[in-house]
C-alpha cells in the first residue's frame, strides 16, 4: 500500500537552477470533490509538485502546506506550514494526499485555511509574504465572498485556478475568491495540469547605463533597477513576476543626470552656457575691473548637484590715497575701478603731477601721488633809485619799496605775492624831488633843480645859497670935481662911489617848516633859518656890487 503512495528518487524532478529567492509561507487548497475524478486530483496534487519544485525549502525560507476540501465537514489540513519536511519528504506528502469525494464547499475550505492554516502556532510567520493558491473545477455550494475577503484582510495573497468551463466555474466566482483578475487562471482540463505550463517571466535587459540585481525570472522574483553613476532612473526601481508570467513593471531607462542651469556671476560670464549634463565642468570669469570671489569651475555631480556654488565678482578697489604735504585727496578711503581720486593744494601752493588719477583694472593706480609746491612768484628788480626790503618770493612774503633820498615813490608802498603767483602790486617808480617847489631862493631868485639839489642865481643885492645874505652896495658916480667919500680913477675917468642904505633883512623862519616850507629837505630849509637871521655884511669892497654912473 506503501508502494503504491510513494515515490523513488528517480521519480521526484530534480530542483530548478533559478528559484524564488525570498522566504514565503505558501498553502495550496484542493478540490476533493466528486466533480475532481481521480485522475483530475492526481493531476491537481502533480500542480503542486511542479509549483512547489520553485522553491528551496526549510525553516528560514519557504514553508508549503496543503489543505484539500469537499464535505461540509471535510475540511482536512494535510500538511502543516511548521511540518519541516525535506524536499523528497514533502513531495511524498503530496503523492499520499487521498481523494475525498463528496459535494463542493469552497467556502468552508476558505475558512479552514484562515482558521489554521494561517496561525502563528502552525507555523505561519510574520516577516513573511503569506500565499494562498486554490484549485476547483466547480461552482461552490457555499458562500465563498466573506471567508475570501477574510483571508485577503488578514495580508494573504490569494491565487484562484479554475479547471474547465466557464460552464463548470464563473470566471466570476473566480475572481470573486482572488479579489483580483491578475490572480485568476483557468485550465480548460485537468491534463493542463501535468504540463510544465510557463512559470517564468521573460528574460529582463538591464537599461542602457544601467544594471539588474538578478537575472532571475521565476515567479515572485522582484528585480531591482540601478542606473550608473550620473544616470538617474526613469520609471520604477523594480519589477516582479506575476502569476500570470509578466512582469508588474517595465524596464526603466536611466537618463544622464543633470544639474540645474548655472547662471553667470553679477559682473562676470560662465562658459559654456546652457550646459548642465553629468560630468559637464563650467568655469566662470569677471568682467575686467573685477576679481573672483569663490571657485572658477564646477562640476555637475552624479547627484544632479554642482560640485561647488556660483561664484562672486567682487568690483577691484585700489588702495586708500594718501594727501600730499600741504594738500587734500577726496575721497579719503579705497576707491573702487574705475573711478578715481582728486588731489588738491592748499592756497599758496601749486599741483606737481596728475590731479585725477585713475583706479585701474589691475588693483593699482594709473599715477602716483603728485606734490605740492610753494608758490613763488617772479622775481622784483629793486626801483631805479631805490630798493627792496628782501628778495624772498614765496607765498604771502611782502616786499617794501623805498626810494633813495632825494626821490619820490610812484606807486605802492608794497607788494605781496598771491596764491595765483602775481604780485599784488607793481613795482614802483623813484622820481627825483624837485628841489625848486616850493622855490628855495629868496629874494627873487631863480631856482635850477639838480640830482638831489638845486642851485639859486641870485638877484642883485644879494647872495648865499638861497639868495638869503644882502649884500653893501655902493652907487659910483662918475661926476668930474663932486666930493666923494671914495674915488675910482683919475680926469674924466674918475667915479665916486657913494654907499648905499643896505635893504632890511626879511623876518626869520618858523622853528618848524610850515606851508609850502614843508616839501624842502631839513638841511635845506635849516640853511634858509640861518641865513634869515644873519646880520649885514661888513661894510667893505669884498664882493660888493657897486651901481656907478657915468657922468660924461
Amino acid at each position: 500500500m506503501v508502494a503504491n503512495f510513494s515515490l523513488s528518487f528517480s521519480q521526484i524532478p530534480p530542483p530548478l537552477a533559478t528559484t524564488c529567492p525570498y522566504p514565503v509561507d505558501l498553502v495550496f487548497l484542493l478540490d476533493s470533490s466528486e466533480s475532481f475524478r481521480t485522475l483530475g486530483f492526481e493531476d491537481a496534487k502533480t500542480f503542486v509538485q511542479n509549483v512547489v519544485n520553485y522553491f528551496t525549502l526549510g525553516e528560514n525560507d519557504k514553508r508549503v502546506g496543503v489543505v484539500t476540501y469537499s464535505n461540509e465537514d471535510e475540511q482536512v489540513t494535510r500538511i502543516k506550514l511548521n511540518n519541516n519536511y525535506t524536499r523528497v519528504e514533502l513531495f511524498n506528502e503530496i503523492r499520499n494526499i487521498p481523494y475525498d469525494r463528496g459535494h463542493t464547499f469552497t467556502g468552508l475550505g476558505l475558512d479552514h485555511v484562515r482558521n489554521y492554516s494561517f496561525l502563528e502556532e502552525n507555523g505561519r510567520r510574520n516577516s513573511t509574504l503569506d500565499f494562498l493558491i486554490l484549485l476547483t473545477d466547480d461552482e461552490s455550494e457555499d458562500d465563498v465572498s466573506g471567508p475570501a475577503q477574510l483571508l485577503r484582510d488578514m495580508g494573504v495573497f490569494v491565487f484562484a485556478v479554475g479547471v474547465g468551463e466557464e460552464s463548470d466555474v464563473s470566471q466570476a466566482t473566480l475572481v470573486t475568491i482572488a479579489g483580483d483578475p491578475r490572480r485568476v487562471f483557468r485550465l480548460t482540463d485537468h491534463d493542463f495540469l501535468e504540463q510544465d505550463a510557463p512559470t517564468q517571466c521573460p528574460t529582463l535587459t538591464a537599461p542602457a547605463n544601467g544594471a539588474l540585481s538578478t537575472t532571475a525570472t521565476s515567479y515572485l522574483t522582484v528585480v531591482t533597477f540601478t542606473c550608473n553613476p550620473g544616470y538617474v532612473l526613469t520609471g520604477a526601481a523594480n519589477t516582479t513576476c506575476q502569476a500570470d508570467i509578466t512582469w508588474s513593471n517595465p524596464v526603466p531607462t536611466c537618463t544622464l543626470v543633470q544639474c540645474p542651469v548655472r547662471a553667470a556671476p553679477a559682473n562676470g560670464a560662465v562658459s559654456p552656457t546652457g550646459a548642465n549634463f553629468y560630468l559637464t565642468v563650467v568655469t566662470f570669469t569677471c568682467n575686467i575691473g573685477y576679481t573672483l570671489n569663490g571657485a572658477a569651475a564646477a562640476t555637475c555631480q552624479s547627484d544632479g548637484t554642482w560640485s561647488n556654488p556660483v561664484p562672486t565678482c567682487q568690483v577691484v578697489q585700489c588702495p586708500a590715497r594718501a594727501a600730499p604735504a600741504n594738500g587734500a585727496v577726496t575721497p579719503t578711503g579705497a576707491v573702487s575701478y574705475p573711478n578715481g581720486a582728486t588731489f588738491t593744494c592748499n592756497s599758496g601752493y601749486t599741483l606737481g603731477g596728475v590731479a585725477t588719477p585713475t583706479c585701474r583694472a589691475d588693483g593699482t593706480w594709473s599715477h602716483p601721488v603728485p606734490t605740492c609746491t610753494q608758490v613763488q612768484c617772479p622775481p622784483l628788480t629793486a626801483p631805479a633809485n631805490g630798493a627792496l626790503s628782501t628778495t624772498a618770493r614765496n607765498y604771502n612774503t611782502v616786499v617794501t619799496f623805498t626810494c633813495n633820498t632825494g626821490y619820490n615813490r610812484n606807486g605802492a608802498t608794497s607788494a605781496t605775492c598771491q596764491a595765483d603767483g602775481t604780485w599784488s602790486n607793481p613795482v614802483p617808480t623813484c622820481r627825483d624831488i624837485n628841489d625848486c617847489i616850493p622855490n628855495p631862493c629868496k629874494n627873487g631868485g631863480t631856482c635850477t633843480d639838480l640830482v638831489n639839489d638845486f642851485q639859486c642865481s641870485c638877484s642883485a643885492g644879494y647872495s648865499g645859497d638861497t639868495c638869503q645874505s644882502a649884500e653893501d652896495v655902493y652907487e659910483s658916480v662918475r661926476t668930474p670935481g663932486r666930493a666923494a667919500s671914495q674915488r675910482s680913477g683919475t680926469g674924466s675917468d674918475a667915479y665916486y662911489s657913494y654907499p648905499m642904505v643896505p635893504r632890511p633883512l626879511p623876518p626869520p623862519l618858523p622853528s618848524q617848516p610850515r606851508g609850502h616850507y614843508q616839501n624842502l629837505r631839513p638841511a635845506v630849509y635849516q640853511g634858509l633859518q640861518t641865513d634869515r637871521g644873519a646880520s649885514l655884511p661888513p661894510q667893505n669892497n669884498k664882493g660888493r656890487k657897486e651901481i656907478s654912473h657915468n657922468f660924461t
